[in-house]
């Protein structure tokens, strides 16, 4: 008979949950790189620069335009985003005041003018 409380009814044979699993072979170490030199104290070689036209300094005010234009945008994404999860709040929202307002109604009907269930 099945004993639930006893680990000998679940006829288990040689299993032993002190045991450690057996030990495989511990795999071989990766050689170590090779170590770099240290670099020559030499200068490095100058860079040849090609010629950039200077750009114009940013307006201030065009700057002020373009990062409130951009506030404007970032909001009117995420405004986007959260499209769906304000549409459920308003939704439960409806719903939610629906029914208080149906409960409201009941109650204030005078006990006679109530259906036989809700007496």
């Amino acid at each position: 008979m099945h004993d639930p409380t006893r680990v000998s009814s679940f006829d288990l044979g040689t299993f032993d949950p002190v045991a450690r699993p057996r030990r495989q072979a511990a795999a071989q170490p990766a050689p170590p790189a090779p170590r770099r030199k240290k670099a020559a104290a030499a200068e490095p070689e100058p860079v040849a620069a090609s010629p950039v036209a200077a750009s114009p300094a940013i307006d201030p005010a065009e700057l002020a335009a373009v990062q409130a234009e951009l506030a404007a945008l970032r909001a009117e994404v995420a405004a986007i985003k959260d499209a769906p999860a304000a549409e459920a709040r308003r939704k439960a929202l409806a719903e939610a005041w629906a029914a208080d307002l149906a409960w409201r109604t009941a109650e204030a009907r005078p006990p006679a003018s109530r259906p036989p269930e809700d007496r």
